[in-house]
């Protein structure tokens, strides 16, 4: 079995090492690019370098920063990297048998993922969340805790919805959005921009 690497060192990093220790995962270490990390001990596991060290090896590897744009750059980083993207799935949720599950992911406690969802590559699924029937989660995603999903949602690339928020069924949202927390979406809402409020309105377009 190949050993596996977490990149990040934050406190989210913390519970994707729970994970995978629940799931049995042979963890190496931890990865970041601030070298003021370097050499010291997370959970009693080491943080052993830069990113870049994973051209040498031949690893399993798992994303664990939680904003999106430097979550999508390392993806991106490591596609070139002979190195195998893997799901960090918590034995506490429940994910229907017919979910269609990309790979680099983080599918956190109690999270429920209903039938016929579809989920991209590199997205966060956090405590708690749900995410109902035939929705469609694209690459690079950040669904916070607490969020609430209706059946047949779209979040677009990049998309980020922040703690506790609810979309309504059939709602879209688009491409680098971000959706404060407890917020209430009921309409499709434009790509490139934050919106908050009951219902979510926009707050201001993000350049």
């Amino acid at each position: 079995m190949k050993k596996t690497y977490i990149i990040g060192t934050s406190g989210h990093s913390r519970v994707v090492l729970d994970i995978l220790e629940k799931r049995g995962q042979d963890i190496a270490g931890f990865l970041d690019e601030d070298e003021a990390t370097h050499d010291t001990m997370i959970n009693n596991y080491p943080v052993i370098g830069y990113v870049s060290k994973l051209k040498e090896l031949e690893a399993s590897v798992i994303i664990a920063i939680s904003h999106n744009p430097t979550r999508r750059k390392i993806f991106n980083q490591l596609s070139s990297y002979n190195v195998q993207l893997i799901n960090a799935i918590h034995p506490d949720t429940t994910i229907n048998s017919h979910v269609d599950l990309g790979t680099g992911n983080l599918i956190a406690a109690g999270a429920v993922i209903n039938s016929n969802s579809v989920i991209g590559d590199n997205v966060i699924i956090n405590t708690g969340a749900t995410v109902d029937y035939e929705s469609r989660i694209e690459d690079h995603v950040h669904i916070s805790p607490g969020v609430n999903l209706g059946g047949n949602v779209t979040v677009k690339e990049g998309a980020h919805i922040g703690i506790g928020a609810s979309v309504l069924p059939g709602v879209t949202i688009g491409e680098n959005v971000t959706v404060g927390a407890g917020a209430v979406v009921i309409n499709n809402l434009e790509a490139n921009a934050v919106y908050a409020g009951v219902p979510a309105e926009k707050v201001r377009d993000i350049n």
